[in-house]
């Protein structure tokens, strides 16, 4: 369970006996599987999305509800002067207000 819990999915665990415990083991290999086959769907699913909205020419960007940028696309860097490695907590402001000089220049 630890190393699931640490991202290890897809390990097995070895099953010594055909009694509960065993049969505890194999699902145990059963769920890891599964988890794992879960996880690499998400994960793949994930890159492609932000692969096709890194590629759009559309200014895209999220922000949360604490009103933190979360994601942005390379448009969005590329309008703004402002890359996703100098985002912080405290240049939300920044990236809107040259945001918005951009536009309304």
């Amino acid at each position: 369970m630890e190393k699931i819990a640490g991202d290890k999915y897809g390990d097995e665990i070895e099953i010594f006996s055909n009694d509960e415990i065993g049969d505890l083991a194999s699902k145990y290999n059963e769920m890891s599987h599964r988890v794992y086959t879960s996880y690499s769907i998400v994960s793949r699913i994930r890159n492609m999305l932000e692969n096709i909205i890194d590629s759009m020419d559309s200014v895209i960007f999220a922000i949360d509800s604490g009103g933190n940028i979360t994601a942005l696309n390379k448009s969005s860097e590329e309008f703004t002067g402002i890359s996703r490695e100098e985002l912080s907590a405290g240049t939300t402001n920044q990236f809107l207000n040259r945001l918005i000089n951009i536009i309304l220049l």
